[in-house]
């Protein structure tokens, strides 16, 4: 048991206390010591301490907050066609449409336009045949002004 000094003894001598003060009952009390006691002994922090130390909070990841050079890799591996095989050339009004990544931020399309563009080829070629295409919207090159030129 505990050994504590008595209020009702007039002399000061210590005495052993028939019922010692649990730590929960000096934490109520606002006892320092409990204080100290119970976060030593449940191996918190008391909340003086987790004031006094700053906790880094983490970043969020970002593509931007990444290196130029892994945007670039990010970038070429999102816009390069490796699929192989058979790759499809028509003409219509739903493949012009830019990749949505160049659609997220400026200096994301600024950075991937690039790439983008530098991934194209030209295809030239003498033997073709242009042939009247029925009506509809997906045979946009009929309505354009002027017409196609045979």
């Amino acid at each position: 048991m505990a050994k504590r000094k008595r209020e009702d003894e007039g002399d000061g001598e210590l005495v052993k206390d028939k019922h010692p003060k649990s730590i929960a009952e000096d934490l109520v009390e606002g006892n320092a010591a409990g204080r100290e006691a119970a976060a030593q002994s449940t191996g918190a922090l008391s909340l003086d301490r987790q004031q006094n130390e700053e906790t880094p909070l983490r970043k969020r990841a970002s593509l931007l907050g990444l290196p130029a050079e892994l945007r670039n890799v990010i970038y070429f591996m999102v816009l390069n066609n490796n699929t192989g095989g058979y790759l499809d050339l028509s003409i219509d009004a739903s493949n012009h449409q830019q990749p949505a990544i160049l659609r997220t931020s400026r200096q994301i399309r600024e950075e991937a336009i690039k790439i983008w563009y530098g991934n194209s080829f030209v295809l030239y070629t003498d033997r073709f045949k242009l042939e009247p295409q029925p009506e509809g919207p997906e045979h946009w090159i009929w309505h354009m002004p002027g017409g196609p030129t045979l």
